[in-house]
């Protein structure tokens, strides 16, 4: 007897071991010819010379020793197609697409089905989709279809996931459905339902995760009747046009929430009836007119690692109870209208904080880091701490705890008045890839290695403050700069030819106001904006303009250009703002400026030109010329 128990546990291992082979080596022959037919009808279906879906389909090859379970969009276990990703194949073709769903009855294993993005307005044969039985989760969105889909789909007997955001749905009626019971996910985002979808709803009990955010409801929250949605975890109701205020009836049977936002509606008053859904993780009620203080029973929120709050109207002083939860990893007061003052020493002890915005509508703020010693436990990645009045009763230095931070990708601490030299600890975050510190006192020079130490850096921006010297030439090793502004200074010397042949990517500099001699280097990028203004350059027109056929405004004003006004300036048909005051221009306005159809804005003024005003009719979109 147990010889025999033995054997067939034996059998069973050695066939479990055939079949994770049969996995590895392919997929079923009647799926691999499915597949083939899949591709079959989608290129049919492309206009000629569409090379994007024979890219995307390039590994579905008609060979039957090539393994289908590693082609592009396909997932196999046990040698079986589990996922299967159609989503935007058919979606560049003309007109909406009638899909031939009978495609799919060889995928008996199928558990995902991605068709989102594809035009579908419905299918023209539904007796593949009963044959689905262990389909999970059915991806329909970003299509032209509406609730009268539904009863197509009761086949899908394993379905517990649909999705159908970005469709045509107004009115949403599950009669003849009868999956609602068991479906726990379900999108309608981005659709045009009203504000009977909760009542609609009452019969799918099991929701787990209901998402119907982006649907412009134009209504008062406190109609919506959650009673039915006691299992909610997640709930999107963001991008409405919810009004009114939050009562605790409105949200009192949603105890096992988990994920709430509310994110760009129009609600007001007080966040109190928040206070009982202690089980919340992720909280986001930006874009509000949620005002008055914050209240304290927000400390029951223990589990909160989100804490959206920015763009509201909240005011008072900033709340004690953010000491209380420790789990937060991203925190936002950002754009409201808060006062007196905070130490961030109150967050020392949150680890897993990894994203903080502190930026007030208001300058009553104080946020201070220096009263104490303090060592942080958290490592961010993301720090804005703009218009802050950052440690003002300590002179405005800059905060001592930023150099224990090494992960930083994104730092913003301009509008806060703050003084010293450039912040060495900089150097040591060389993920960095957005770092503001403009509108301060900040004097001295900048590191000259600055381009080594930060090489992943794409936007900088050090403007209105005092530093002085040359512009280091390792600004140049920065490879993935886009936005550089280094105006309003005291910088001197020629700009040095590796930022203009170095930064390949480079689309906004702007050097205004400062002290920068010699003549413009050629630039190897095709930039957007270049602000050279109130400086003391040399050289002529062309010399700006060599390579940069794409600008879209330059700024040249009080330059000390000298020459003429070349006519290949017509060319420049992207051109938006042309300021050219206050240089040493001469000879005509050339004809061809008329070509530019997009410029709004054109200063010639301070110049010495001559001759007659070519006649501007064409330049539709002009607003201001000035010529005196």
């Amino acid at each position: 007897m147990k010889l025999g128990l033995i054997f067939s546990s034996l059998l069973y291992f050695v066939i479990l071991m055939l079949m994770q082979n049969q996995g590895c080596k392919g997929c079923l022959e009647k799926e691999r010819i499915g597949l083939l037919e899949i591709k079959h009808y989608i290129l049919s279906q492309q206009d000629k010379g569409d090379s994007y879906n024979n890219k995307e389909l390039g590994s579905w090859i008609d060979d039957r020793d090539s393994n289908c379970c590693v082609w592009n969009r396909v997932k196999c276990s046990f040698g079986h197609i589990v996922e299967l990703s159609i989503y935007s194949l058919l979606y560049l073709f003309p007109d909406p697409n009638m899909l031939n769903v009978s495609l799919f009855r060889p995928f008996e294993e199928l558990r995902l089905l991605d068709l989102s993005k594809n035009n579908i307005q419905g299918w023209i044969d539904n007796e593949g989709f009963p044959r689905l039985k262990r389909l999970e989760t059915l991806d329909l969105s970003g299509n032209y279809l509406n609730s009268s889909i539904l009863p197509s789909l009761n086949g899908l007997t394993a379905l517990t996931t649909l999705k159908l955001g970005s469709n045509l749905m107004k009115n949403f009626s599950a009669q003849g459905f009868s999956r609602s019971k068991e479906l726990e996910v379900l999108d309608l985002s981005g659709n045009r339902l009203n504000c009977n979808i909760i009542s609609s709803l009452h019969g799918f009990t099991s929701l787990r995760s209901l998402i119907l955010s982006d649907n412009k409801f134009n209504c008062s929250f406190s109609t919506f009747d959650f009673a039915k949605f006691s299992r909610l975890e997640l709930l999107d109701l963001s991008i409405n046009g919810f009004g009114g205020s939050l009562h605790v009836e409105d949200v009192q049977h949603l105890k096992n929430l988990k994920m709430l936002s509310l994110r760009n509606n129009q609600m007001n008053g007080s966040i109190e009836g928040l206070c009982n859904l202690k089980d919340l993780v992720e909280l986001d009620i930006s874009y509000n007119m949620f005002s008055a203080k914050l209240p304290e029973c927000l400390s029951n929120l223990t589990n909160l690692r989100v804490l959206e709050l920015s763009n509201n109207l909240f005011s008072g002083n900033f709340p004690s109870f953010i000491s209380n939860l420790t789990s937060l990893a991203y925190l936002s007061f950002y754009g409201n209208y808060m006062q007196g003052s905070f130490s961030l020493s109150t967050l020392a002890n949150h680890s897993n904080l990894q994203h903080l915005y502190i930026s007030p509508e208001n300058s009553g703020v104080l946020i201070e880091t220096e009263k104490t010693k303090w060592f942080p436990k958290f490592q961010l990645k993301t720090l804005i701490l703009r218009n802050c009045n950052l440690n003002k009763e300590k002179g405005g230095v800059i905060p001592t705890f930023l150099s224990y931070q090494y992960n930083l990708i994104f730092l913003d601490l301009s509008r806060n008045n703050l003084v010293g030299s450039f912040p060495s600890w900089l150097i040591d975050n060389h993920n960095m890839n957005y770092l503001d510190i403009s509108n301060n006192n900040l004097s001295g020079l900048l590191p000259k290695d600055i381009g080594i130490f930060l090489p992943s850096v794409k936007y900088l921006n050090f403007s209105w403050n005092s530093f002085e010297g040359n512009i280091p030439s390792s600004i140049g090793k920065m490879k993935q700069l886009e936005y550089l502004d280094l105006s309003q200074n005291h910088f001197s010397g020629e700009l040095p030819k590796q930022l203009a042949t170095g930064c390949d990517n480079l689309q906004y500099l702007k050097l205004s106001n400062n002290f920068l001699h010699g003549k413009i280097p050629r630039f190897s990028v095709n930039m957007f904006g270049l602000f050279l203004n109130n400086n003391n350059f040399s050289g002529t027109l062309e010399d700006v303009l060599e390579n940069n056929t794409g600008l879209g405004m330059l700024f040249i004003s009080n330059y000390s250009i000298t020459g003429k006004i070349p006519s290949s300036i017509g060319m420049f048909s992207d051109m938006q703002v042309l300021l050219m005051s206050g240089n040493l221009l001469e000879g005509e306005i050339p004809i061809e400026i008329s070509n530019m159809a997009i410029l709004q804005m054109l200063d010639l003024s301070q110049n010495k030109l001559n001759g007659s005003i070519p006649k501007f009719s064409s330049l539709t979109s002009l607003r201001f010329l000035y010529l005196q």
